[in-house]
Parts: structure tokens; C-alpha cells; sequence
């Protein structure tokens, strides 16, 4: 009897601040993951202050797709899965970007409203065994929003999406780099108020709490020892205290751009909306009185892989490289 051929497949998260472009093949309940890239296209840039995404971060978004679209195309996928987040719910001129992707891709760009992005988000960091039958609320700080989804033993509960994200804070509230004290303490002020109303049904919850996004695996690699790179396999589960969490935030707003950048373990353009992104994290410890976070790194695209492509769920994750 003949094996069935494995799905070939790309999936691109478009979201605010990143690109995120994965290639992966599924077997049976057998998920390999070829290639995960990330690409700062800052698609999210000032559109909180404009209203409207800029000429050059649509064009350089579109690059991106042109790239990986010919990087799937060699790679033999059968599928590709494109979903737009926070940027391109919003943007008053989203269609200079869907029009010409449509083009480029073969097929348009799905825009997920902030319930769907929350549900694929825990669907992702769920796939992971030791969330599978956890009680857990997963936070996933991305350019233009902030998600917050609670569940227990896969079945989420209640899910919660403000615009708060990493690009929309650092325009709207921590534009400098250095950050002062009096911004700071000025921005943390509002993103409390914010989400202790926006989230004010998780506060009290006793549950594991999970990050999830590039900031937080940033914030992850940084607390490992040494100043070599670190394997994505090895930040997933890793603790961050909220005091931790508040002593990284402070060195980070004291430091110059140019020093963030320096960090090998600080993606250059990361650095930019780096602190911004602490902020978010916090300000949501702060918010649910929560003394403790866990980095995840399986976020959107696994979750929009599960949901949206495989043809049956996937209960194993390989990482052949």
C-alpha cells in the first residue's frame, strides 16, 4: 500500500510589523517545518496617526510576497495561505496592497478579524503538547494589536483583541529612543487603564500564562545566558518574572537604538519597537496581577496550518534543521 504524498505548503502571516513566511510538508499527524522566516516590513507604520498604510512599506511588503512566493514555488507547495491581521483591517487604502498581492500571489490575502486572529493564535501555541490540556491564557503582542484568548484543554473560553500593539504604541506613546522616565511611566499608565478595561473578564483567572510574537521571543533569548544565538525550540515553556519582565523594560528604555541593535540577539529592526513591545507585555502583567509569563513560539501560523490547510490536526512538529 502506497504512502499518501505529504501536503506541501507556504504560509504568510502579514501583520503590522512582520512578515512571517513558513514552509512546511504534512504527513499523517506529522507537521515538518522546512523554513520560518521573518521580514520587518513595518506595514503598520503611523497608520494609527494617518489612517493609511504608506507607499513605501506597501511596496516593500510586496517585494516580500513576490520573494517567497518564488521561494514556494521552487519548494513545490500545492497551497498558499496568506492572512492579514491588524494593518490591513484598518487602513483606509488596503486595497493598494490586496490588489496587486492578489496578482502576485494567485489568490488574495484573507483578512482575519481580532476574534479569528486570537482563536488561530491559541490554536498554534496549543499544538504545542504541554499547553494541550492546560488552562491557559495565551497573550500574542503583534504590530497593530494585542490579543488575549483563554482556554482550557484545547476549547477557548472568552477571546479579546484591542489595537494596542508594539508599531501603534511606539508611534502613539514611546516615539523615542532613548524613552524618558516621564514617557514611560506615562505610557504604562495608559496601557494599564486600557487593558484592565478591555480585559477586565481574564484578571483573577488562575491559569498558565503564555506570550506569544516576536517581542516576547526576543525578551526570551535576551534572558538566556551568554550573548550567542538561540534555538527557538529552546525559549518555548521559558518563565519571565513580572519583576524580570519590569528590570528588562527599564534597561531597554534607557539604552540608545543604536545599542539595541548592537545585541546579536536583538533583530535590528526589532529594536525599533523592542521597548514598545515590553510596555504592551507589562502593562498586561500589571493589568492581571500575574507574576509570571512563559514564552511560546508557535503563534498565527501554526494556528491558520491546523485550522485552515491540514487535512487532518497535526500532533507532532518536526524542525529538520
Amino acid at each position: 500500500m502506497t504512502r499518501p504524498k505529504p501536503l506541501r505548503a507556504a504560509i504568510l502571516d502579514i501583520g503590522s510589523n512582520t512578515i512571517k513566511f513558513m514552509l512546511g510538508h504534512q504527513s499523517g499527524g506529522t507537521l515538518t517545518v522546512c523554513r520560518e522566516q521573518a521580514y520587518t516590513t513595518r506595514l503598520g507604520h503611523k497608520l494609527n496617526l494617518t489612517g493609511r498604510l504608506s507607499r513605501s512599506a506597501i511596496d516593500q511588503s510586496l517585494c516580500v510576497l513576490r520573494n517567497c512566493h518564488e521561494e514556494a514555488a521552487a519548494f513545490g507547495a500545492e497551497k498558499i495561505i496568506a492572512v492579514g491581521t491588524s494593518a490591513l483591517r484598518s487602513a483606509a487604502n488596503r486595497d493598494d496592497m490586496l490588489i496587486p498581492a492578489r496578482k502576485i500571489l494567485g489568490s488574495g490575502i484573507r483578512i482575519i478579524s481580532g476574534k479569528l486572529e486570537g482563536e488561530l493564535i491559541y490554536a498554534g501555541t496549543t499544538s504545542f503538547k504541554k499547553w494541550q490540556k492546560k488552562d491557559v491564557v495565551v497573550i500574542d503582542v503583534g504590530g497593530g494589536s494585542v490579543e488575549f484568548v483563554h482556554g482550557r484543554a484545547g476549547k477557548i473560553i472568552q477571546c479579546k483583541s484591542l489595537p494596542l500593539g508594539c508599531v501603534r504604541v511606539r508611534d502613539s506613546l514611546l516615539s523615542r529612543q532613548p524613552a524618558d522616565a516621564e514617557s514611560l511611566a506615562g505610557a504604562l499608565g495608559i496601557l494599564h487603564e486600557k487593558m484592565s478595561r478591555g480585559f477586565a473578564k481574564f484578571i483573577g483567572l488562575d491559569c498558565f500564562l503564555l506570550g506569544s510574537g516576536g517581542t516576547m521571543v526576543t525578551l526570551a533569548a535576551l534572558q538566556r545566558p551568554g550573548r550567542g544565538a538561540v534555538d527557538l525550540q529552546h525559549l518555548e515553556g521559558l518563565a519571565l518574572s513580572k519583576t524580570g519582565v519590569e528590570s528588562r523594560l527599564n534597561r531597554l528604555a534607557r539604552s540608545t537604538l543604536q545599542e539595541l541593535q548592537a545585541n546579536p540577539r536583538i533583530p535590528p529592526r526589532r529594536a525599533e519597537v523592542l521597548t514598545a513591545g515590553c510596555c504592551v507585555f507589562y502593562a498586561a502583567l500589571l493589568a492581571l496581577d500575574a507574576p509570571s509569563i512563559h514564552c511560546t513560539t508557535r503563534g498565527l501560523r501554526y494556528g491558520v496550518w491546523q485550522k485552515m490547510l491540514a487535512p487532518k490536526p497535526y500532533h507532532t512538529v518536526r524542525h529538520p534543521n
